[in-house]
């Protein structure tokens, strides 16, 4: 490892803009700002999603702190964050997209960054730490442009669950990840405003809250609508738990297809702010979630989680304690994709769930759920 002024080294760390990898990636954080207390750590956010935005969002700006970004508002081991909307730098055409690059490269030179982190082995992280000047550039050896790399971990995302893969990209510039839970700040203000949803809806003094987050970043994610309608019916209707079925407003279709099946009256949330969810996720027993987000956001509040993943999802977000949250997935053999591999094949004329989300059957979530809220109560009698 090059040796740098250690007292205050400038440190940036390039990181996907998607909720989870955001939230996975505050114990790295963490570590790194640990071991270099007084460093002036940043964080660039590359956005996948295409936004709506002006022409100028294809440079490198400050955060406004919306969507995954949120995840670093208060966080005290971060000092600055930044984003970069790829899609927009794409929508550009040839001449504009190189001074574009040219800009971007030239805010990271001006920042004069000692060290900079790749966290996964895309190109523009490659590029974009070599040309900043940054004295030591961190990432995956075995990546198309890891010669533009002096400080490499032999390694390869799919060897080890997300987490741990972050702590073994960080061993090659000595630091350990001894904590490896997630962080997010919630606000007394949100607090109260949680409390406050619960009191309007004679939610206050509820015993167990089942929280639902339905959605997913894309529909072969999802488990099926009718079997969301089913667990839900169920809780409900032999009054085992409240249920709040949360969503934004990627998920209303979705919503409306679960609404299609449902017996039950529930209570539905639609947070302005990932701050607002994860209050009111803090206040839930349980949150059900298929593998997205939200799954992630009510981990790092504190509250267990029951995840739904796709076949042979558990490689890369296996990443908790299973008995506080444990996951489901299809145990049935797939004759439509490759061994070790899900395609995510959606059946027929469906417009949600892959066949492997399909197989996860509702009265193994149904018990599965029941199981977590006795051990709930359970806890609590013994005071722990």
């Amino acid at each position: 490892m090059q040796q740098i002024n250690t007292s205050s080294p400038g440190i940036l760390i390039f990181a996907e803009g998607l909720l989870g990898d955001a939230l996975v990636l505050t114990p790295a954080i963490r570590a790194i700002k640990e071991y270099y207390k007084t460093s002036f750590l940043s964080i660039l956010l590359f956005k996948r999603l295409k936004v709506n935005d002006s022409p100028g969002h294809a440079v490198i700006k400050e955060s406004e702190f919306k969507g995954a970004a949120e995840v670093f508002l208060n966080n005290p081991y971060v000092d600055l964050v930044l984003e970069l909307d790829r899609s927009a730098l794409r929508s550009l055409n040839i001449f504009k997209r190189i001074s574009s690059e040219i800009k971007n490269i030239n805010i990271l030179r001006r920042n004069k960054y000692d060290i900079i982190i790749c966290t996964f082995p895309k190109d523009r992280f490659a590029i974009y730490s070599y040309f900043s000047g940054a004295k030591i550039r961190v990432g995956q050896k075995k990546q198309p442009l890891g010669f533009l790399l002096n400080t490499k971990a032999d390694i390869t995302e799919n060897e080890y669950n997300v987490i741990r893969y972050f702590g073994k990209l960080l061993e090659p510039i000595d630091i350990k990840i001894n904590d490896f839970s997630t962080y997010f700040n919630i606000t007394k203000e949100n607090e109260q405003e949680a409390e406050e949803f619960l009191k309007k809806h004679g939610l206050e003094n509820s015993k167990n809250i089942v929280g639902i987050h339905a959605g997913a970043s894309m529909p072969d994610r999802t488990w099926p609508a009718e079997y969301f309608a089913e667990l839900i019916n169920y809780l409900r209707l032999n009054v085992i738990s409240d249920v709040i079925l949360f969503y934004n407003d990627f998920d209303v279709p979705f919503i409306n297809e679960i609404k299609k099946y449902l017996k039950a009256e529930i209570i539905e949330a639609k947070p302005r702010s990932l701050s607002e969810m994860g209050a009111l996720f803090k206040k839930c027993s349980i949150c059900v979630t298929n593998n997205s987000g939200p799954r992630h956001l009510a981990a790092a509040v504190g509250t267990r989680t029951l995840g739904l993943l796709f076949k042979h999802d558990e490689k890369k977000w296996g990443i908790y304690d299973t008995e506080l949250h444990p996951y489901m997935e299809s145990q049935k053999p797939c004759s439509i994709c490759p061994p070790g591999k899900c395609n995510a094949v959606i059946p027929g004329n469906e417009k949600y769930s892959s066949i492997c989300m399909r197989d996860i059957a509702p009265d193994d979530v149904i018990k599965k759920v029941i199981s977590m809220l006795e051990h709930k109560l359970i806890y609590q009698k013994n005071g722990t």
